[in-house]
């Protein structure tokens, strides 16, 4: 059986974080409230697949640093901003910092839903994309030295002779090596496989060790 699906509901105002609470879990959802984003950062699984249900204006972390946080740890989690006062312009600066919509107070559960589902969306796609960097990022620090060395040469170019001649090769072996990483990340062509790796690289999972000429 599949495990329910996070939804956190993060405002000060009991009667509407209640209210939220319930009418989510009546859609089969494992909702969970808390009444400041200091109390939710502090004890909520902030690596989950799910959404953050956010008020603007609390005491405390205010929820647009709440969505900052978030962003800052690489979460998962999807905000949707709800306010009552959403103009155009918070609506702007809140979703340019990751807020995936803002729905402004009374909203309707018909709106709700189709956010929630929006936001859901996003947080598995991104929980997959983390996924598939933490994967490429293993394989690329599993790699001896030779290998990582054959790697970086196959992305910038560099002729096989080139690489025979540093690592004292034969040129045959270099290709079978070179062959070999191709396969085992997946990758068609050099070029894919640079992509791979700059995937890594960007997520600061991985950096070149280059030797010296």
């Amino acid at each position: 059986m599949a495990e329910p699906l996070s939804i956190y509901v993060v405002d000060d105002d009991n009667a509407v974080r209640r209210s939220l609470v319930l009418l989510l879990a009546s859609h089969g959802y494992q909702a969970e409230g808390f009444e400041t984003a200091d109390a939710f950062l502090a004890t909520a699984d902030l690596q989950r697949v799910g959404v953050v249900l956010v008020d603007l204006a609390m005491p405390g972390t205010s929820g647009e640093d709440l969505i900052d946080r978030l962003a800052e740890r690489h979460s998962p989690l999807a905000p949707i901003v709800i306010s009552g006062v959403a103009d155009i312009k918070t609506t702007v600066r809140v979703m340019q910092r990751g807020a995936v919509t803002v729905l402004e107070k009374p909203f309707s559960q018909n709106e709700l839903l189709a956010a929630l589902e929006a936001a859901l969306a996003r947080s598995q796609s991104q929980e997959t994309h983390r996924a598939e960097v933490a994967g490429i990022a293993a394989k690329l620090n599993a790699l001896d030295a030779d290998d990582r060395f054959i790697l970086e040469r196959m992305i910038a170019g560099s002729p096989i002779k080139s690489c025979s001649a540093m690592l004292n090769l034969s040129t045959r072996t270099i290709e079978r090596r070179r062959k070999a990483l191709l396969e085992s990340f997946g990758a068609q062509s050099i070029g894919e496989l640079a992509i791979l790796v700059e995937k890594a690289r960007a997520a600061n999972l991985w950096a070149p060790q280059h030797r010296p000429e």
